[in-house]
């Protein structure tokens, strides 16, 4: 029988942390960005939660997408259940001018998908995303790449069900120029990139989860990222923004027939900030930016602000009882 001791302990740890793809010249070190889930609710409109706040929980907006973290694997469970939300991710508060990042994760997807992004990367010249990694139901589920001048690139097949390590490497234009691609360690992708990131966030950031309107016969789509991690090169520039604090008092207890109201939040940074309610069905938000009142139940009231030049997005949730 094999002699388990500390050193091959250690080994196993070190190994499993630092697993990401060595480049030349760029030395990796491990960070933790904050991170917000973006869901939809059932009319399109994005809620922004915090993760530290709602990672175990089971998220859902209206029970048209959902996001649940397993704390004991490490998995991070992305669900859309019809074609009123089209969302269900992680948004990295990681913007970057310069340097380089890497993102690798475990990720998994399940049938009927098909045409839905597993990861992108923000910040192309149009204000929208730069590269995406998408999930198709051909071939018993495929992978493809969406970067730049390529268009649908496909990287790999039947992978319905099978857990496939994904490294995403990105080198701006003063550390490398170029995006590479690695699955189950092998490379599969490499393109220059030629644009430098200039989107309304000032910088490239990183999504992952699920993300597409659902198909006809695709429905419920679901994917699973595991073991997600963040890398960038030591010692490079950090994007440096400040952060925002949402003040945001209780709500009090409203009742049917009441009037519109404002639900009185207010950003540090003096920033206009918009609201959205999970539950439709309980409340509402006017175009003048005023709690409605619709019927009995909770609903959850967001306020967020998605962040400029000079500062990083945040946002805040409150309850709020609608009695009879």
């Amino acid at each position: 029988m094999k002699k388990i001791t500390l050193i091959t302990i250690l080994l196993a740890v070190s190994t499993q942390i630092i697993a990401q793809i060595p480049v030349t010249s760029i030395t990796w070190e491990n960070y933790n960005p904050k991170k917000k889930i973006h869901l939809c609710n059932e009319v399109g409109k994005h809620m922004m939660y915090d993760w530290t706040a709602h990672q175990e929980l089971h998220t859902s907006v209206g029970k048209n997408a959902s996001y649940t973290y397993n704390p004991k694997d490490k998995t991070e469970t992305f669900q859309l259940y019809d074609k009123k939300s089209n969302r269900a991710e992680i948004r990295l508060i990681n913007e970057y001018e310069y340097g380089a990042r890497q993102f690798e994760g475990y990720v998994t997807i399940f049938k009927p998908l098909d045409d839905e992004c597993l990861m992108q990367i923000w910040g192309s010249h149009e204000g929208a995303t730069q590269f995406m990694l998408r999930g198709f139901h051909e071939d018993n589920g495929s992978l493809t790449i969406n970067c730049g001048s390529s268009s649908r690139v496909k990287v790999m097949n039947n992978i319905y069900g099978k857990e496939i390590k994904v490294n995403v490497i990105h080198l701006q234009e003063d550390v490398g120029n170029k995006f590479m691609v690695y699955l189950n360690d092998k490379k599969v992708f490499e393109l220059p990139d030629n644009e430098k990131a200039i989107n309304n966030f000032n910088g490239n950031y990183h999504k992952y989860g699920v993300y597409g309107t659902v198909r006809d016969g695709h429905e419920s789509p679901k994917v699973i990222w595991r073991n997600v991690q963040h890398f960038k090169d030591k010692g490079g520039k950090m994007y440096d923004k400040q952060e925002q604090k949402i003040n945001y008092p209780p709500l009090a207890v409203k009742k049917v027939g009441d009037a519109d109201f404002d639900a009185g939040a207010s950003s540090s940074a003096k920033l206009p900030l918009i609201y959205r309610s999970s539950d439709l069905t309980v409340a509402t938000i006017t175009p003048e930016g005023k709690v409605h009142i619709v019927g009995p139940g909770k609903t959850l009231i967001l306020a967020f602000h998605e962040g400029n030049h000079q500062y990083h997005p945040n946002s805040e949730l409150r309850e709020l009882v609608v009695e009879k």
